[in-house]
């Protein structure tokens, strides 16, 4: 029997397709691998003709499976070593796609994107509630409003019906009540019908603004709706009562719009009515003095123009260092008896100056 002898062989492409590219890229592993295919299939095919112990195929299998397990599987294994050094790898490209100080890392980017969305979603949530407050907010107004408007009237209708003397004059709040053929129109919150010898059917309406809900420029106007509540009430005059407390621009306290118009900011708060009432004593004798003026042989009351004059001046001034001297008195201490003192002086000197124009002008 002669000896075999090595002989070169060339494996088919079919065949070569069966080994790892990994093995085929490494020559010497590459003819490891050859030579262990070779084996155990030349032995087995050996066995299969029943002459050889196929033992052999499962120790070259196990011997096999040992390689590839320290390469692939365990802690030690090339496979954990490479994926340790990957992940530890400061300048590798697991480490900068996580980078969150690389603003063009993926992660970095990522977040930046689900800031951006929850800003979005943040602010848009902010602005709805918002708006529901404000909306909340507005209908409470007008309700706080109405109310606040209705207890205003009432309390400037009982005022003038308890100061009004000897005066024979119908006052009654008006502001709740629709007047005839104006589409349920509501104007003129307090109506003054002047009860005079000397002449019938003579008005003065009001219009009350407890809040600073109104203006004096531009459209709309509070002279405007004094107007149209003259028009509507059919009154020859009107006053603009509002809250001192809350004007809606820094208007004079006294405030005349030719002869038959005048805005007066009172002190709803400490119930004073000051000007009111001496806005009502001059447009009432206004309002009296016209119409007999225009009657022929009418008589009508002589009246010391020049003393009303001067006493409408002193009160004016008078109400304006009184409300000064309110402001500088809130929150100082209470034995500040001097200044206190003064102010009950004038106090009581505007009220005794009303009295002698309203006994004037009746």
């Amino acid at each position: 029997m002669s000896q075999p002898q090595p002989f070169e062989y060339e494996v088919s492409v079919e065949l070569a397709s069966l080994i790892p590219e990994e093995v085929r890229d490494d020559p010497e592993r590459l003819k490891e691998w050859l030579d262990r295919a070779l084996l155990i299939g030349l032995k087995a095919m050996i066995e299969g003709s029943g002459s050889v112990d196929l033992s052999f195929v499962s120790k070259a299998f196990e011997g096999w499976k040992d390689d590839v397990s320290d390469k692939l599987i365990g802690p030690k294994s090339d496979f954990e070593e490479g994926l340790k050094n990957w992940f530890d790898d400061g300048n590798g490209s697991f480490q900068k796609a996580f980078d969150l100080d690389d603003s063009d890392s993926p992660l970095s980017k990522f977040m930046a994107a689900q800031k951006t969305d929850r800003t979005t979603h943040e602010t848009a949530m902010k602005t709805l509630v918002e708006e529901i407050k404000t909306r909340l907010d507005r209908q409470s107004g007008q309700q706080i409003a109405i109310v606040q408007g209705t207890n205003f009237e009432e309390d400037i209708n009982t005022h003038l019906n308890n100061t009004k003397g000897k005066l024979m004059d119908n006052i009654e709040r008006v502001g709740s009540s629709n007047i005839k053929g104006t589409a349920s129109r509501k104007t003129g919150d307090v109506l003054i019908d002047i009860v005079d010898p000397s002449a019938s059917n003579l008005k003065i309406c009001t219009e009350a603004k407890s809040g600073a809900d109104y203006t004096l420029r531009g459209k709309k106007t509070l002279w405007d709706e004094m107007s149209e509540s003259m028009s509507l009430r059919g009154a020859q005059a009107v006053i603009g009562v509002v809250d001192l407390n809350n004007k809606s621009s820094n208007h004079p306290n006294w405030f005349p719009n030719g002869d038959d118009r005048i805005i007066v900011a009172v002190d709803w708060e400490k119930m004073d009515f000051t000007l009111l009432d001496v806005a009502y004593q001059v447009l009432r004798h206004r309002v009296i003095g016209n119409a007999s003026g225009s009657k022929k042989g009418a008589k009508t009351k002589s009246i010391d123009t020049v003393k009303c004059d001067k006493l409408l001046k002193g009160i004016l001034e008078k109400m304006e260092v009184i409300g000064s001297m309110r402001t500088k008195l809130t929150g100082i201490d209470t034995g500040v008896e001097g200044v206190r003192s003064d102010l009950n002086k004038l106090e009581k000197g505007v009220g005794a100056d009303v009295g002698e124009l309203r006994s004037l002008l009746t």
